[in-house]
């Protein structure tokens, strides 16, 4: 399946990704995610770059895709292809299992599987969870 999966530049200074459609109102984007940058500082508290970041951009509702005045876009450049795993592998944190996704980055859990414990899982479940925790940890950390 062809995704069209496109970063957006609004004139809000937000810029968000997702798989994005055309329509008569403007243009729709399913699975939004917000694309912000996090300073990266060396050991003497100097910004020597940015590290861009994924998270939600629709919170507090069931919905999923946002739809966007054509006059509040400045501009639309496709997603690299090498970053569309990551893309969808947040989507499916952010907004659960979505069912027009194909590929095995979708992990089918067992039915009526146990909670595994920290010592049964494996290193790229352990490294997962130390990721996740590190962003609920982050100061800058924005919760709507």
């Amino acid at each position: 399946m062809e995704y069209n999966y496109h970063i957006v530049q609004l004139t809000s200074r937000i810029s968000l990704v997702g798989d994005l459609e055309h329509t008569s109102d403007g243009v729709a984007i399913k699975f939004p995610l917000e694309v912000t940058a996090k300073p990266v500082i060396d050991d003497d508290g100097k910004i020597i770059g940015e590290h861009m970041v994924l998270r939600p951009y629709l919170v507090m509702t069931d919905d999923r895709e946002v739809v966007i005045d054509l006059f509040n876009i400045i501009c639309m450049n496709r997603l690299s292809q090498r970053l569309h795993s990551s893309y969808e592998e947040m989507v499916e944190n952010v907004y659960g299992k979505p069912t027009s996704f194909e590929g095995d980055f979708l992990k089918e859990e067992e039915p009526n599987s146990e909670p595994k414990e920290l010592e049964n899982l494996d290193k790229d479940e352990l490294e997962y969870m130390q990721e996740q925790l590190d962003l609920l940890m982050s100061k800058d950390k924005i919760l709507h």
